[in-house]
Order: structure tokens, then sequence, then C-alpha cells
């Protein structure tokens, strides 16, 4: 028996498209970084016929990405892009140079929501073999395992609703 675990779970937005008359931008573009564990239940017997079965759990580690492209949004993450304004003066004694002990700043910061996972299913493939062929009836004492792991996510982020 096997299950997943999510341990990180981070979108990275690359490309966005504004939202005409406000701050925001919609993700149209973005990298999934996943990050988590299989853990397995491992049973095992020694060579004996009436031996005793041995039982173990691995947490086996397992990361990647994901390229999430307009399409593969049911809903596109929004962001907001902060801005910072310095205005500059005039001396006034000589209008033709600078001011350069006079300034004036705007900073405009918005907190986002940042998108989070949930985990809707895990579907392994599983491939277990002796590293060395053995004869039938053979015992043996090394098992490799290739596991191929599909993920379904849900990628969320809170948002506003003007009503």
């Amino acid at each position: 028996l096997k299950n997943a675990f999510l341990t990180q779970c981070k979108l990275v937005p690359v490309a966005f498209t504004p939202v005409p008359g406000t701050p925001y931008r919609r993700v149209t573009r973005a990298k999934l970084f996943v990050q988590g564990y299989i853990r397995k239940n491992i049973e095992y017997a020694n060579d004996e016929c009436n031996g005793v079965l041995y039982d173990r759990i691995a947490n086996v580690p397992f990361s990647g990405f994901a390229d999430l492209t307009a399409g593969d949004f049911l809903s596109q993450a929004i962001v907001a892009a902060s801005s910072d304004t310095t205005s500059h003066f005039i001396n006034p004694k000589n209008g033709d140079l600078p001011r350069l002990d006079k300034y004036f700043f705007e900073n405009t910061v918005f907190y986002n929501e940042q998108p989070y996972c949930e985990l809707v299913s895990a579907q392994f493939f599983e491939l277990d073999f002796s590293p060395c062929p053995t004869d039938l009836n053979e015992p043996f004492d090394t098992l490799r395992e290739k596991i191929v792991l599909d993920l379904t996510l849900k990628v969320l982020q809170v948002q506003q609703v003007q009503v």
C-alpha cells in the first residue's frame, strides 16, 4: 500500500496579462514546483518455509515541476504589482539645476494571496525486480523498484469578488 504526501507546492508565475483598470495581472503561464514523499508499507519474509513476516514503513522523497499555461487553469491566479515612484524638484535659486536634497517618494505595496495546492489523487505505476537474476524458487536479498507517480492537484487562491 502506498500514499503520497505533499510537503511543498509553489506556483511561480512567469507570464501575465493585465486586468484593465486595476493594478492586477492574470497569470497566463507558471511553473508549479512540488515536493513530497511516498509512504510505502513493505512486507517481506526470510527464506524459511514458516519464517517470520517482516513489516517496514519507508518514506521515499520525490520532487518535480509542471509547466502550466493559460489553458491549464480553470480560474487564473491574479497578482498585483507593487510600485515605487520618485519625484524630483528644481532648485528654486537656479531653475536650471535640480535640487539634490529634496525628493518625494510614493510606494504602493500589494500583499497578494499566495496560491496553494491540495492533493486530489495520486496514481502509482510500479516495477519491482531483482538486479541479479535468480533461479525459480531461489531466495534473493535485493529488490529494486521504479515508480511513476502521477499527481492530480488543485492550485487554489483566495480571491476577492466585487458585489
